[in-house]
């Protein structure tokens, strides 16, 4: 595929070498992930997602789905409030090893992508997705993946 192409999809943005290029800068910001994120969010990070977790409380024993988990913050606020069982799913190994290795036995991490889950028709009660919709590549075919597995 030519990189200077856009990745076909109905509101496809990135080149492939855009996405790379932001999954490798997400992976070098790992040790200060969570305080840029508040930071550039002006604060509003953390409540924001802690206010779509609110509306997953009544699946807390189901498995719920993180897409784009990147180094599992958001996935930490869920079992930090009682979730039992997080789908991480991300398209970086080296996200995904920090988000295991800090977050232990209710979180199961993915590598794979929004626009193609490796999971079951049915397979969550719920799909969370915060920051990192915005990097998708083709949003309206992640949107119809999402309904597939919940």
């Amino acid at each position: 595929m030519d990189s200077t192409k856009s990745i076909q999809g109905h509101f496809s943005t990135h080149t492939t070498d855009e996405w790379n290029a932001v999954v490798r800068a997400i992976e070098h910001a790992l040790p200060f992930y969570e305080s840029i994120s508040e930071i550039i969010s002006l604060g509003l990070a953390g409540p924001l997602r802690r206010r779509a977790i609110r509306r997953l409380e009544k699946y807390r024993t189901d498995w719920i789905l993180d897409s784009g988990t990147g180094p599992g913050t958001s996935s930490r606020m869920m079992l930090e409030d009682g979730f039992e069982k997080i789908a991480g799913l991300d398209p970086s190994q080296i996200l995904l090893q920090h988000a295991k290795a800090t977050l232990g036995p209710g979180f199961h991490p993915v590598l794979g992508v929004a626009e193609s889950l490796p999971f079951r028709p049915d397979a969550f009660y719920g799909v969370l997705t915060c920051f990192s919709y915005r990097d998708v590549r083709d949003k309206a075919l992640s949107l119809v993946e999402f309904a597939r597995v919940v």
